[in-house]
C-alpha cells in the first residue's frame, strides 16, 4: 500500500485555486439557467436575485484574500456562507415554480457542496483564532 505524501504549501495553494475556479464555473452556470429562464417574465427579478447571491460567493471568498486579519477573512467566509444559503432558496423557488427544470438540481447540488465546504472552513478558521 502507497504512503499518502505529506500536504504541501503547493498542494494547499493548488487546493484554493481549484475551490475559487469551482465558484466561478458556479457563477458561470448560474448565468446560463437564468439566461433560459429570463424568457419567463415572471422570473425576472428571481433570476436577478440568484445572479447577485451566486456571484456573491466567490466575490466574497476572493475578498478575503485582502483581509487584514484571521477574524476578518473568517468574517468574509461567514458573509459568501450566507450568499450560499440565500443561494439554496433561490433555487428552491425556481425548483417549485418550474419542476420540469432539470438544470437546478445540479446548481442545487453545487451549492450544497460550496456550502459545506464554506461550513468546514469557517470551522477551521474560528477554531484557529
Amino acid at each position: 500500500m502507497e504512503k499518502t505524501p505529506p500536504t504541501t504549501k503547493l498542494d494547499t495553494t493548488t487546493q484554493k485555486e481549484v475551490f475559487k475556479m469551482r465558484l466561478i464555473d458556479f457563477s458561470v452556470s448560474v448565468l446560463k439557467v437564468c439566461q433560459k429562464l429570463r424568457k419567463d417574465p415572471t422570473l425576472w427579478s428571481i433570476c436577478d436575485q440568484i445572479i447577485r447571491s451566486s456571484s456573491s460567493i466567490g466575490a466574497n471568498v476572493n475578498e478575503a484574500q485582502g483581509a487584514n486579519s484571521r477574524k476578518d477573512f473568517a468574517n468574509y467566509f461567514q458573509i459568501a456562507l450566507k450568499s450560499a444559503r440565500e443561494t439554496r432558496y433561490w433555487i428552491q423557488v425556481i425548483e417549485r415554480y418550474d419542476s420540469k427544470n432539470t438544470d437546478m438540481k445540479n446548481i442545487f447540488d453545487e451549492n450544497e457542496n460550496l456550502i459545506n465546504i464554506l461550513q468546514a472552513s469557517i470551522k477551521t478558521l474560528r477554531s484557529s483564532l
